[in-house]
């Protein structure tokens, strides 16, 4: 595999440790025309107890901390947890809430009224930003943003062209192009283990049955 692709995996799996959490627990905005389902109904289970449920921490501007990993390294208390717990819940609530209230516009309204929604957003997002800072101390604060300073820096260096901005000389690219490649098999490898142990939990008609799904798919 090239390393333009090696690099590629590696970025997007920092951006992806990065913004899991959000995704998995905020659900997207469908089209305006699209119905709203009903609480309780099959395929709903997005609303706030779902979001209770999660193991993930989601607090704008601190992501990282939705890693149990950087919980440790943090040295986050059980105290901690649980209060970090309950902003993520929090700010998730609220904003299925005003996603909730946005769907329900007509297509007209929700135009007029996209930058008030989008104004609120920011204001949960901050707040809860806020709430969650006040809770970690200021050495753990500082591990923190170190760490999101870590990933964003793995997430930008593979382009060449801040490279070039930052002055980077050649064996500081050819050694970052190493990291980068290592990196790169190590993802590889790690979806084919995680492949053929989710292969395995299936049977030989379900296997049969999601490949016609999978292939369904490819026909659309």
């Amino acid at each position: 595999m090239s390393h333009f692709w090696l690099r590629t995996l590696v970025v997007i799996f920092v951006l992806g440790a990065l913004g899991n959490a959000l995704a998995q627990v905020v659900p997207g905005t469908p089209p305006p025309n699209r119905p709203v389902p009903k609480q309780g109904s099959a395929g709903n289970s997005a609303g706030p107890s779902a979001a209770s449920s999660n193991k993930f921490l989601t607090i704008p501007g601190l992501m990282p901390l939705s890693m149990e990993g950087v919980q440790r390294d943090v040295g986050l208390t059980p105290d901690q947890k649980q209060q970090l717990k309950a902003v993520s819940d929090g700010y998730v609530s609220s904003m299925q809430q005003l996603g909730k209230s946005f769907r329900e516009l007509s297509p007209e309204e929700q135009q007029k009224q996209t930058k008030d929604f989008s104004d609120q957003a920011t204001q949960f997002a901050r707040n809860a930003r806020r709430k969650a800072e006040a809770i970690l101390t200021p050495q753990q604060l500082q591990v923190v943003e170190k760490i999101i300073f870590q990933l964003s820096a793995a997430a930008v260096l593979s382009d060449p062209g801040l490279q070039e901005k930052l002055g980077l000389s050649p064996e500081q690219r050819q050694r970052l192009a190493g990291v980068y490649e290592h990196a790169g098999e190590k993802m590889q490898q790690l979806q084919r283990d995680t492949a053929a142990q989710v292969i395995q939990l299936l049977d030989e008609e379900q296997s049969t049955e999601l490949k016609k799904q999978i292939d369904t798919q490819k026909m659309r």
